[in-house]
């Protein structure tokens, strides 16, 4: 496709004429409904035939032969008629997996045509400015910690512990392995490798990852809360966050980008043409009669 076509389905005025079009389709197509109801002509295509031959050779690996394509034929024969009996027996009423295949359906279509929009690198870059933080490699710390119970402890006097075995340690002369002898039991590790601030978050909690990822120093601190209760840290090593290369990170930041278009052109779809319906939604408190 040319830059100057590329440059023209990218205009806003055609996408929205190109959405209209789609609109007016998916329109017709359902209001002509009864119409196909009633017809009573198959037609297999000369398209079909070869898309059933093409499918067949792809799937075995060598072209069919006439009785296994009329056999392939029989099938979508078979199909048509029996799905154009089941529309007339009204089947396809209040049927949820029908209705909600017909909705991808419909959703697919208009992805297509949000994916008619071809990105710039500048456009790509302007939407990773606006989501940096988005993309980063986290900050990661390793660390051990000691856990002082305010269960059996008192929640009071777990900080006061916490404090005094902090002073001790600090003071010299007390292993990794003798601080940990000095808290409670609990059923987490009491060391961690390489955890980013939503791996620590699902262990520990807000409040005491906000704290961890706030030392930014090496060695003991405390005590830091949690919801188990007080913690004594040790910080072997904290990396900051990093910005990745633009290399690394583009194509995850294209894909992003189609999937918001994609999501722009359902709402846009969905909302031009729900201002063609009258939506009643009835009260089950309220009596039938008085609805």
């Amino acid at each position: 496709m040319s830059h100057s076509i590329k440059s023209f389905f990218k205009q806003p005025l055609v996408q929205l004429v190109a959405l209209g079009a789609l609109v007016f389709g998916v329109s017709s197509w359902l209001n002509a409904g009864t119409g196909a109801q009633a017809d009573r002509v198959v037609v297999i295509t000369a398209a079909e035939v070869e898309a059933q031959r093409a499918t067949w050779e792809a799937r075995w690996g060598r072209p069919p032969t006439e009785q296994e394509l009329q056999g392939t034929l029989d099938q979508l024969v078979r199909e048509q008629v029996l799905a154009r009996e089941a529309l007339n027996m009204g089947l396809d009423e209040d049927d949820v997996v029908i209705r909600r295949r017909l909705v991808q359906k419909v959703e697919f279509l208009t992805d297509g045509l949000a994916n008619l929009q071809q990105p710039s690198e500048q456009d790509l870059r302007s939407y990773y400015a606006e989501r940096k933080d988005e993309y980063q490699f986290p900050a990661q710390v390793t660390f051990a910690h000691v856990f002082f119970s305010p269960d059996s402890r008192g929640a009071t006097q777990a900080e006061a512990d916490a404090r005094a075995a902090l002073d001790a340690i600090r003071a010299g002369g007390v292993s990794l392995e003798g601080a940990l002898d000095m808290g409670d039991r609990i059923m987490l590790e009491t060391a961690y490798e390489a955890h980013s601030p939503a791996q620590v978050r699902r262990v520990f909690g807000l409040e005491f990852t906000d704290a961890l990822f706030a030392i930014g120093e090496a060695g003991w601190h405390g005590p830091i809360r949690s919801g188990y209760g007080a913690h004594l840290v040790f910080l072997q090593e904290w990396v900051a966050a990093e910005e990745p290369a633009w290399e690394l990170v583009a194509p995850q930041v294209e894909a992003d980008w189609r999937l918001e278009r994609q999501t722009e052109a359902r709402d846009l779809m969905y909302s031009t043409v729900l201002e063609q319906y009258t939506v009643v939604v009835e009260d089950p408190e309220q009596p039938a009669g008085q609805r």
